[in-house]
């Protein structure tokens, strides 16, 4: 993801064939492992250059703390999960 670290947006950027993003999700997760926001395989597949960009806001677009967050690819044969932190 780049900036990282953000304090208003960061854009999440990756590379998939058009098969592997049929059952496909990248979920964020706080520290506690808590699920706050879910980007759905509607989203993914509709995303120009690959790219999602999260507002630092959960699921129900309330803005969440400073802090670090993670980001996992779901859906995959191998999951990936990568780290970033916002600074508000």
């Amino acid at each position: 993801n780049f900036p990282n670290p953000f304090k208003s947006s960061t854009t999440i950027s990756f590379s998939l064939t058009k098969e592997s993003t049929e059952n496909m999700e990248i979920c964020i997760y706080n520290l506690k492992g808590q699920k706050i926001m879910t980007f759905s395989n509607d989203q993914i597949t509709k995303s120009q250059n690959h790219q999602i960009t999260w507002n630092g806001k959960d699921v129900n677009g309330s803005p969440v703390s400073s802090g670090i967050y993670f980001y996992k690819f779901e859906g995959l044969e191998t999951s990936s999960i990568k780290k970033m932190i916002l600074l508000r």
